[in-house]
């Protein structure tokens, strides 16, 4: 069977592909070190290099998100379509 890629879908994916944009917008102007995490004293913790694979794993979460609630989805069709 054949799923049809609906409209909602599309929007969510490149509202999840922004932080990819604004990262390589900004990237020329970030600092060499960027601060990761603060903590509860509201002071800088962890520090990584702007080039760090870190910060784009930041970036994709909201596209792991949403393969993650797809599939989901797609097995919760599945399964109420059995019962």
């Amino acid at each position: 069977m054949k799923r049809k890629i609906d409209v909602m879908t599309i929007i969510a994916l490149f509202i999840c592909i922004i932080p990819f944009g604004v990262y390589f917008k900004l990237y020329p102007q970030m600092p060499q070190v960027v601060t990761m995490h603060y903590n509860s004293a509201g002071l800088a913790d962890r520090f990584v290099n702007k080039s760090s694979h870190e910060i784009l794993i930041i970036c994709a979460l909201g596209v792991f998100g949403l393969i993650f609630m797809k599939i989901i989805g797609i097995f919760v069709i599945k399964f109420s379509e059995k019962s």
